[in-house]
């Protein structure tokens, strides 16, 4: 294993300006204009894979192309699959970014730019800790697959098909997919939960045209005012969520869980300060972190109605419209929240006002073992690359093709992030620390030998 860990290190240079010339290509899922892009970019990740030694192919999806790319050793090895994305959010210079997004650079120990951290930079640690085991052994400890799609922050639904459709090629071992923040700054984590989504808009109309306020203010239900109304009594005054039949499937935390909850570090002054509030805010009952991962939430992600512009309109608005997002916990269904609140906005709309309700693409929480030759095989990889013990947790976030993928392959899925909660994903300055692109890179190939130690 030093010669491998030795590879890593002296890898590095190749590894970040391959990384850098990833992070230039503005492969944006959500928006068509790039598409274009995004099949360049799923054509050089599987052109570097390639001269790899894999077998990479592209596979058209009805959406985005996915990249499965495969090296076997021997059918009597196990094989991992590592699951990653290469498309990106949208990103531009006027949001806030102090350089344009994809003209990538390093400064102060950062690798910035848009993917960086979300997902080209933790997928690429992958892709160097498999290499470093090529180049210093000619070899492979296991079999490998990586599965990269193109649609994760667009959610079509294209590719969690694909992945039902192809059991038989994405037949593995155990699955690890590295997306997303480690538990504190620096501090490697193994995640055994997601939480879900259900995610939708809705829109509250009453007249058929902007009124004149002085006109018709006083006798017209304002949809603007009825909509905020109507949101307001999605909550009540103790944090709680006031849908009915809302908690009804949320399954009860473990004792042991809140027990080991309970010993992380966790500064709540910190955190509130460092996203600039006095405090924060939640269902009673429940520490921010059991709130956090084991608890079911609802959030207003967006509205906007009548005039907005500079100066004053004087108007009744015709409609007014929200976004909505619920995260999930185990064992609820998207479906059966969607319901529910859907049911909740129509109890209390107020008389002279109509509601519409579009549902977007969901996700189904995931709940994974906490324990089995996978951890243990990961808890030691942890132990080389980092030095210490990680924690184990779930994560309040959703990646929806984890349930996809565990469902359709039935093999344990690890869970294991290398970025940081400050990396500024899907925001401005969005940044990769070297620190824990370099620590990836170490426990991606310390993972494989510890696999094959256990299960080869």
């Amino acid at each position: 294993m030093d010669k491998v860990v030795e590879e890593v290190k002296g890898g590095e240079e190749k590894a970040l300006a391959e990384l850098l010339d990833f992070l230039r290509i503005p492969s944006v899922s959500a928006d068509p204009a790039f598409n274009g892009e995004t099949a360049r970019c799923a054509k050089w990740i599987a052109d570097t894979l390639e001269g790899d030694g894999f077998d990479a192919r592209i596979y058209e999806t009805g959406g985005h192309p996915a990249v499965v790319a495969k090296y076997r050793v021997s059918e009597d090895l196990p094989t991992v699959l590592i699951y990653g994305h290469y498309d990106v959010q949208p990103a531009e210079r006027a949001d806030g970014w102090s350089a344009d997004p994809f003209a990538p650079y390093v400064k102060d120990e950062k690798i910035y730019g848009r993917g960086s951290s979300d997902d080209k930079g933790q997928l690429y640690c992958h892709v160097a800790g498999v290499r470093a085991h090529l180049r210093a052994t000619g070899t492979l400890p296991v079999n490998v697959t990586f599965l990269i799609e193109g649609e994760e922050e667009a959610a079509s639904g294209h590719f969690d098909k694909f992945v039902r459709e192809s059991g038989e090629l994405l037949a593995c071992d155990c699955i690890v997919v590295s997306d997303g923040p480690m538990y504190g700054e620096g501090h490697p984590a193994l995640i055994y939960s997601l939480r879900g989504l259900m995610y939708m808009e809705v829109t509250v109309t009453g007249p058929d045209r902007d009124l004149h306020s002085g006109v018709m203010g006083g006798i017209v239900m304002n949809p603007a005012q009825a909509l905020s109304s109507m949101l307001g009594d999605l909550f009540d005054d103790r944090g709680s969520i006031a849908v009915p039949r809302f908690y009804d499937d949320v399954r009860p935390l473990d004792r042991w869980e809140r027990e080991e909850w309970a010993k992380l570090p966790y500064d709540e002054a910190a955190v509130a300060k460092g996203i600039g509030v006095s405090t924060l805010a939640g269902e009673e009952g429940f520490t921010p972190l059991e709130r956090l991962w084991g608890r079911p939430s609802l959030d207003i992600n967006g509205i906007w109605s009548g005039y907005t512009g500079e100066g004053s309109k004087t108007i009744i608005p015709s409609k007014a419209s929200a976004k909505i997002s619920c995260r999930l916990v185990p064992d609820q269904d998207p479906d059966k929240i969607a319901e529910a609140v859907e049911a909740k906005l129509r109890a209390v709309m107020p008389e002279g006002v109509t509601l519409s309700v579009t549902r977007m693409p969901s996700a189904y929480p995931v709940l994974l073992p906490s324990k089995g030759w996978a951890m243990d095989a990961a808890a030691e990889a942890v132990r080389g690359a980092y030095g210490v013990e990680p924690y184990l947790i779930r994560e309040g976030a959703s990646i929806p093709v984890v349930h996809t993928l565990a469902a359709t392959l039935e093999k344990p899925v690890l869970l294991m992030a290398f970025g940081r909660i400050s990396d500024r994903i899907h925001g401005p300055d969005e940044h990769f620390h070297l620190e824990d692109f370099r620590h990836g890179m170490e426990f991606s190939a310390r993972f494989l030998k510890e696999v094959a130690k256990i299960r080869g």
